[in-house]
């Protein structure tokens, strides 16, 4: 059974909090951190505002170390296609961005996870991305535990 989730869902870990990072010729990029508890699974993200170019909206995903079981983020853009990126094994992030506008077409991002016998199976969805999301920002989710 997938999860239907919100942003208003994710519960609050970390201060938000602005940092200068140089490989971005001091622009500010502020960090949101909170953590998805779904059960037996805990999902970290971050949105780093500012840090690509502000026509398009990265999506990242990654695993801790310790997770080897392959994880994924099919990433619509709200029209006819749609693109999957996955972490298994030594292969511990991927991305796909999307031009900002795509945002805002009433998508929703669905998180799978390897189960039993290694069936890729859908654990949660995230709708609303204009809620959170804004052209030039890079979302990052960061699979912890599983």
């Amino acid at each position: 059974m997938t999860i239907a989730i919100s942003w208003d869902d994710l519960s609050f870990n970390q201060e938000t909090h602005v940092e200068f990072a140089p490989d971005h010729h001091g622009i500010a990029i502020e960090e949101i951190h909170r953590t998805l508890n779904g059960g037996e699974d805990e999902i970290f993200f971050s949105i780093e505002r500012g840090s690509v170019e502000s026509t398009i909206v990265d999506f990242v995903l990654e695993s801790d170390p310790g997770i080897r079981w392959w994880k994924g983020l099919i990433v619509p853009d709200g029209l006819s296609s749609s693109w999957e990126i996955s972490t298994v094994d030594d292969k511990m992030s991927e991305s796909v961005a999307l031009w900002a506008d795509q945002i805002y077409n009433g998508q929703v991002l669905t998180f799978k996870k390897a189960k039993f016998l290694g069936v890729h199976t859908e654990m949660y969805t995230l709708g609303n991305l204009p809620a959170k999301l804004q052209p030039g920002d890079r979302v990052i989710f960061r699979w912890l535990k599983d």
